[in-house]
């Protein structure tokens, strides 16, 4: 019988599986872009966070789902070099020298409209970019975030709820070790970041009790107080 258990070592394999298994389809269009992907949704939570991570183990040993994420974005980013230097260093180019580059490639360019890998790039070696430009006052009010993504056939059967709750009941532990309660001082809550052409899975989130809260450079964010 499947169950939740936390994320080991063994299971980063499963984890980009399944994150590159379950990316909307502008991020699927691209070999590139496609092995990028956990490298900015999933392993630096399983690195810099393990005791917020978890999955869903379908009785072989084998994570058919995961839920990843942190308790505290503050405190993410500034431990993040870590994960630069044991994980990006080991597995991507860092990008090269220039400035931004846009999420899509512009017109004139080979590939344009389509996701720039090199902003890919961009992001995984930058945290504050990736996890907290443009939201401030969210990340404000919402200090932790998560990802969750489940293989399709374990879906619709109630353990991406459940999954959410597991990682609510980690959040929670490490807040009250903190003084106030809060997360890194920022406020007690949690928000996701769902892509725009994904948003049919703002229902699942709403179940959970998440609100929506507004949309950012084409991300609808979606928060939950606990």
């Amino acid at each position: 019988m499947a169950f939740i258990r936390p994320y080991k070592p063994e299971d980063f394999e499963a984890v980009a599986h399944i994150c590159r298994a379950t990316l909307p389809e502008s991020l699927a269009s691209s070999p590139d872009t496609i092995a990028l992907a956990p490298y900015l949704w999933a392993h630096q939570y399983t690195h810099l966070s393990p005791q917020t991570c978890f999955v869903l183990d379908d009785s072989t040993g084998r994570a058919v789902g995961y839920v990843v994420g942190t308790p505290s974005i503050p405190s993410f980013i500034a431990s993040y070099p870590s994960y630069i230097t044991t994980i990006l260093f080991r597995d991507v180019p860092p990008p090269g020298p220039g400035p931004r580059r846009d999420w899509l490639i512009p017109e004139g360019e080979e590939g344009a409209g389509e996701v720039d890998p090199e902003c890919l790039r961009q992001m995984a070696y930058d945290a504050s970019w990736l996890l907290e430009e443009s939201r401030e006052d969210i990340v404000g009010e919402y200090g932790a975030t998560l990802h969750i993504d489940l293989d399709e056939r374990w879906r619709g059967g109630g353990w991406g709820k459940r999954l959410i709750e597991r990682f609510l009941e980690s959040v929670m532990e490490i807040w009250k070790t903190e003084e106030g309660g809060l997360s890194g001082g920022k406020g007690r809550g949690v928000h996701v970041g769902i892509a725009g052409e994904n948003a049919e899975v703002m229902g699942f989130y709403a179940r959970c009790g998440f609100v929506l809260l507004g949309e950012r450079d084409g991300t609808i964010l979606m928060g939950l107080k606990v």
